[in-house]
């Protein structure tokens, strides 16, 4: 549609329609379950500075039944720079998750046919113990049963459908940050661990040293008074 106004000479002018155009994607934004923000409301979310700039950038895992939300999330986590491995149910998500080289960091839909997410990260907590996870529930319950069941089940954290791109951003780069720490801890530890069992070998070897010294010394003092040595062997 477009309106016509008369300028100052009399004229009509033609005033383009400025209707927003309702898309699949703006649905979620707007409260709907099942899809998400528009395309250009992406471009102006910040980017991250984590994500962004990083050369080696963070893999993440996202699984959903819902295609249209899959294709939102991988829209918007690219767009912050990290590197989306796109999962449709929850065996996907295990497979790659339980990959030595794949994703630390999932946002897993809590309902989803087969493996849910509540069992995906209570099998990947079952399977890797000593494997840090970082995993968020993508899910639209909240009661406070159902929370205290899938924190118990391994997931770290909740995103609520419907959910603001800057919340998400900022649970994600919790995540970021808590697997950094965690990542460091561990070298640290091992860096520990390569100290502590250096410094054994070190010991190991210098109680060797004096043990070997005092055998030459008396050796040594043998040698050097044989009148003692003889008299003792004769006795003997």
């Amino acid at each position: 549609m477009t309106l016509s106004l008369p300028n100052s000479h009399g004229q009509a002018e033609k005033t383009p329609d400025r209707s927003v155009r309702a898309t699949p994607l703006a649905c979620l934004a707007a409260g709907c379950e099942s899809v998400a923000m528009p395309s250009d409301a992406i471009s102006s979310t910040t980017v991250s500075g984590r994500a962004g700039k990083s050369s080696n950038p963070t893999k993440i895992c996202i699984a959903d039944d819902d295609s249209t939300i899959r294709t939102m999330l991988r829209m918007i986590l690219e767009k912050w720079g990290y590197k989306v491995v796109v999962c449709s149910d929850g065996q996907d998500a295990f497979n790659a998750l339980s990959d030595p080289e794949g994703p630390r960091l999932a946002l897993l839909d809590w309902m989803m046919p087969g493996m849910d997410g509540v069992q995906t990260c209570r099998r990947l907590r079952e399977e890797f113990p000593s494997r840090n996870y970082y995993l968020l529930l993508v899910t639209a319950r909240t009661e406070d049963t159902d929370v205290i069941s899938a924190l118990r089940s391994g997931a770290d954290d909740f995103v609520s459908k419907p959910f603001s791109p800057v919340v998400l951003q900022a649970r994600i780069e919790v995540g970021c940050r808590n697997l950094e720490m965690q990542k460091t801890i561990a070298d640290y530890a091992s860096r520990m661990q390569q100290l502590a069992d250096s410094r054994a070998a070190q010991l190991v070897h210098a109680d060797r040293m004096v043990s070997l010294g005092l055998l030459s010394a008396s050796v040594a003092h043998e040698i050097n008074n044989p009148e003692s040595f003889l008299a003792v062997n004769v006795q003997t």
